[in-house]
């Protein structure tokens, strides 16, 4: 017969303890500081989105057009999750075409009620993606990710960034929609 130890029984009652004292403390921090953790109620029942061109830091042109292509192609892979949901995308190509920059342009332009846009920050061969979720209405960041990864594995980049954008998005994909690599 194996006999418990006393002692860790007692432990691990404190460590729960510490757990809820800890969770309480840390939403009580994120309200004062009208902080929210993002749940889908943030997000419209009916999603208009209009994909901005990402920017980039910096003026290399070959940095540019890198961000460019992941933009249209994370546009693109966005659009075909159309099908069945209530979403509308539209992409960074016509958003492009008729100058539209920003979440008021977007909403202006297009009815957008989301935009997703971001930054590319290159350093040699790596590059950071900031991707940002916001509101039209207010301007508000509903949702930001950041993703991270080497610019000689565009595949893999691409499948965050898509990856990043459907969370940002609470879409759950279903097994036809895996995205691969290519």
């Amino acid at each position: 017969m194996i006999e418990k130890d006393p002692a860790k029984g007692g432990r691990s009652w404190l460590y729960a303890a510490a757990l809820i004292a800890l969770s309480a403390i840390g939403a009580v921090i994120l309200q004062k500081h009208g902080l929210q953790i993002p749940t889908n109620s943030d997000l419209p029942a009916n999603i208009n989105l209009t994909v901005i061109p990402f920017s980039v830091v910096g003026t290399n042109q070959e940095n540019k057009l890198f961000a460019e292509g992941l933009s249209e192609r994370l546009s693109a892979q966005l659009a075909r999750l159309t099908i069945g949901r209530k979403l509308q995308v539209t992409t960074s190509t016509e958003a492009r075409a008729r100058a539209v920059m920003n979440a008021a342009d977007a909403r202006q332009q297009f009815g957008s009620n989301l935009v997703l846009t971001g930054s590319f920050q290159y350093s040699s061969t790596s590059v950071r993606i900031d991707c940002l979720l916001i509101d039209t209405a207010t301007g508000r960041t509903l949702r930001m990710e950041t993703i991270a990864g080497d610019t000689l594995d565009p595949s893999g980049l691409q499948d965050r960034l898509t990856a990043a954008a459907v969370r940002m998005l609470g879409i759950e994909l279903k097994p036809n929609e895996l995205f691969s690599r290519g």
